[in-house]
């Protein structure tokens, strides 16, 4: 398994990266590609959850997760705008909103997979997190930047984990 982290540039303030990994295999029986979209979704929300520290919880309804602050406020908001499901590739895509987003912004997100060769993505593109504000000093930004490098790589490893039963 080869673990793999970019990034690229873009407006001041912005994060777009890509956490991957890539593996020998294929799926195991009773995996369908069309189940794979809710899979990653579930298992990336518990991933967030657990990496808030009991600062985050999560919510879902119908093509909506929100990612809940300490009483109640909407952190971070996801808004499905589609799934993606053919020629071995599987993907869900969200617009990204809420409190830790700045004002006039969004971004989009996505979770995809691809089966030839094995590979799963963790991708975030012009997304403006208050925490990469101009204004804050570069090392926090780094910080931040390299935190969700962190839970993107984590996600990845578990649902390689779940996949490999």
């Amino acid at each position: 398994m080869a673990r793999a982290w970019r990034s690229w540039p873009g407006e001041p303030g912005e994060l777009n990266a890509e956490q991957s990994i890539t593996w020998h295999g294929v799926l195991p029986g009773g995996v369908a590609l069309e189940d794979l979209p809710g899979l990653m979704e579930r298992l990336h929300f518990a991933v967030v959850e657990r990496y808030g520290l009991g600062g985050v919880r999560v919510r879902r309804a119908d093509g909506r997760v929100v990612c809940e602050l300490p009483g109640g406020l909407p952190g971070l908001v996801f808004e499905e705008l589609g799934t993606v499901i053919g020629d071995g590739v599987a993907l869900r895509r969200w617009r990204m909103g809420g409190w830790l987003v700045r004002r006039g912004g969004a971004g989009t997100f996505e979770l995809g997979i691809a089966l030839t060769p094995a590979r799963a993505w963790v991708q975030v593109e012009r997304f403006p997190s208050v925490f990469l504000a101009p204004a804050l000093p570069g090392p926090l930004r780094i910080v931040y930047a390299t935190f969700h490098a962190r839970v993107s790589l984590a996600y990845l490893a578990l649902l390689r984990a779940q996949l490999a039963r």
